[in-house]
């Protein structure tokens, strides 16, 4: 599919990516986060692999109270809930919102890595 139609995906990566991590952050610390992400599209072996970078702060800003939050030192959110979402939100926008399919569902990895 990246090879097919890398635009629709890409475009899903990061706003799927972004919204999961935006609204984890609303419910975990009730503010708005602030993150950067970069797209790589290939490993080190120079191989297809579409896959992002994301830097998020660890801290937020409350709007309705207008107060910056700064967050724990080693700790942001649960990256297995993140990685369950996000792999739940791409793969309902490749098979629902686009004309993108997947050809063989049993060759997707069950856990994806969110770190």
């Amino acid at each position: 599919m990246a090879c097919s139609q890398p635009k629709a995906l890409y475009q899903f990566m990061f706003s799927i990516a972004a919204s999961a991590l935006k609204d984890f952050a609303k419910r975990k610390h009730g503010g708005k986060i602030g993150l950067t992400t970069v797209l790589h599209t290939h490993s080190r072996r120079r191989n297809l692999h579409p896959h992002q970078h994301i830097i998020v702060a660890n801290s937020n800003y409350n709007k309705t109270r207008n107060q910056w939050h700064k967050g724990k030192r080693n700790y942001l959110l649960n990256v297995f809930s993140v990685a369950n979402v996000w792999r739940a939100r791409m793969l309902d926008a490749i098979n629902h919102y686009a004309d993108l399919s997947l050809a063989n569902t049993e060759i997707l990895p069950t856990k994806w890595i969110v770190d």
